[in-house]
């Protein structure tokens, strides 16, 4: 899939570096994400990944470093979370974060609750009285779940306890979506699900971005990334090294290295 260069910046990381008691997560990190796109964080565990999307999200005090978002260039590490959220950025986890004993779809109403007229507490508290206040956030909360074809809607009333493990993924993701965010952040989306699962899971992904969504990812399934990813970025000790195409981060020696070994870089 095609990078556009031309694409406006919605965020860029300078310099970054993270720092955890002589541990560089994160090293000196410069990158870019460009709006409109499907981009990709491969590397082996412990490459800083998931370390970036704290930082993004200031769950993480930056060692130093910045990161900008947006037209206007605001700096996270200046933002606290929630504010952050509210600049219009979402992110799944590698474990689901869900309420399992709300509905599926109380669960994206909850999500949509800074849009709607009532706070988080009162959309987790009482969701059916949120429902009835504002008829045009179930509306929305529908045709986002409807994104995701039959599995996720034909269980709209069902607690989200009682979905599978993939269309528990789907949930968060739809979570995301629901929040009507400028850039989504995908932390693993298919882990632990089968080939099967994986393939609709791409669909989904590649269905959100066709809506005009931003997606940043992170991935350890080759598949995944081949099948959705405009750019590729590759991290290794927290350092990027490698940025391009699918075929050209794979191919490069030195992701190869990263993943398999010198010996497989000389052979």
């Amino acid at each position: 899939m095609a990078a556009d260069d031309t694409a406006a910046i919605i965020l860029a990381s300078e310099s970054l570096t993270k720092n955890f008691g002589g541990v560089l997560a994160v090293n000196d990190l410069s990158l870019e994400v460009r709006e409109g796109e499907i981009t990709a964080i491969i590397g082996p565990n412990g490459s800083g990944k998931t370390t970036f999307f704290n930082l993004i999200m200031h769950l993480y005090d930056a060692t130093s470093g910045q990161i900008l978002f947006g037209g206007e260039r605001r700096n996270l590490l200046d933002l606290p979370t929630h504010e952050i959220n509210a600049q219009g950025l979402a992110r799944t986890f590698q474990t689901l974060r869900l309420f399992p004993n709300l509905t599926v779809l109380e669960n994206v109403l909850v999500a949509m609750s800074s849009r709607v007229n009532a706070g988080f507490f009162s959309a987790l508290a009482k969701p059916k009285s949120l429902r009835r206040q504002d008829k045009g956030a179930e509306e929305a909360a529908l045709e986002t779940l409807s994104m995701f074809g039959a599995r996720l809607i034909s269980m709209c009333n069902e607690p989200a306890s009682s979905l599978s493990y993939a269309n528990r993924r789907r949930l968060e993701i739809a979570r995301c979506v629901a929040s009507r965010p400028k850039l989504i952040l995908l932390d693993e989306p298919v882990a632990g699900m089968n080939p099967t699962e994986t393939r609709g899971v791409i669909e989904d992904i590649q269905r959100i971005h066709e809506k005009g969504h931003t997606v940043l990812l992170i991935e350890h399934d080759m598949k995944l990334v081949e099948g959705v990813a405009h750019r590729v970025f590759a991290f290794d000790h927290g350092t990027k090294i490698a940025e391009g195409t699918f075929r050209e981060v794979s191919t490069h020696p030195a992701v190869i290295e990263a993943y398999l070994g010198k010996r497989a870089v000389r052979h």
